[in-house]
């Protein structure tokens, strides 16, 4: 399909390696998965690819999105369009206050209890 093969590009962050093109079909190999072939671009941006430092971002930038892919396979990643409601957090018991003697310490259980009787 493409006869003319692939030519390596620089990709700073090393996800775009290659580029091929022919008849304004514009191949694209990435670092995972099978290669995506953009329909309609013109020769300029092909050669801007192969001479640019910065081929992923100026890929990203000016190619991707901006002209079709007819022959990608993969499926879009699923995202969901609202914000899940939060789980409610169960609500904490009610503790009641420690009791107090006269002296601002804390009464034990037992005698908490006896006191409260009264």
């Amino acid at each position: 399909m493409f006869s003319n093969g692939w030519h390596g590009v620089q990709d700073h962050l090393h996800m775009l390696l290659a580029v091929s093109y022919e008849q304004g079909m514009l191949a694209c190999q990435f670092y995972t998965g099978e290669p995506i072939i953009h329909v309609g671009v013109p020769e300029n941006i092909y050669r801007i690819l192969l001479r640019t430092p910065y081929a992923g971002s100026y890929y990203r930038k000016y190619v991707k999105g901006k002209y079709p892919c007819p022959y990608e396979t993969k499926a879009k990643p699923y995202r969901p369009r609202e914000k899940p409601n939060p789980k409610p957090r169960p609500e904490a018991p009610i503790v009641d206050a420690p009791q107090m003697d006269l002296f601002g310490l804390a009464i034990s259980g037992s005698l908490a209890k006896s006191l409260r009787n009264l």
